[in-house]
């Protein structure tokens, strides 16, 4: 299947909440933490909701950062696996060209006419990632 904006997934974990889109449509996620336990629910159900599966994507396209560290993990994470499982071209989106619905629409149109796929997205912290050091003795 060639890489089509209007059934191109869209996954952006860098804002808070996080939001998901497909065919037009968008929805919020979840904040925080709750990212993790909630994405791979919802994008199932915005999927269905459009009367889609997994099979009718034809790309993923991902907030790659700058944004929170586990939230860009757990995005990336999420999209990189769905497109390997399904052997689908990735998008990687800047925070800034995914700032509204419309702007991440436009930024997927873009990057599907000019074929900016990769096969898989790595994060853009912004910074060196501020991992807590576990306390002495754990």
């Amino acid at each position: 299947m060639k890489p089509d904006p209007q059934t191109t997934l869209m996954i952006n974990t860098a804002s808070d909440p996080a939001t998901i889109g497909f065919q037009g449509s968008f929805t919020n996620v979840a904040s925080g933490r709750a990212v993790s336990t909630q994405l791979l629910r919802q994008i199932d159900t915005l999927l269905r909701q459009c009367g889609a599966q997994l099979e009718d994507v034809s790309a993923i396209a991902v907030t790659i950062g700058p944004g929170s560290f586990t939230s860009l993990r757990i995005g990336i994470a999420a999209a990189n696996a769905l497109a390997w499982t399904r052997s689908l071209p990735v998008i990687e989106v800047d925070k800034e060209s995914a700032a509204s619905p419309e702007l991440f629409q436009v930024f997927v149109r873009q990057a599907c006419r000019d074929r900016r796929f990769v096969k898989s997205a790595m994060p853009n912290y912004g910074r060196p990632p501020s991992i807590t050091p576990l306390p002495n003795g754990s």
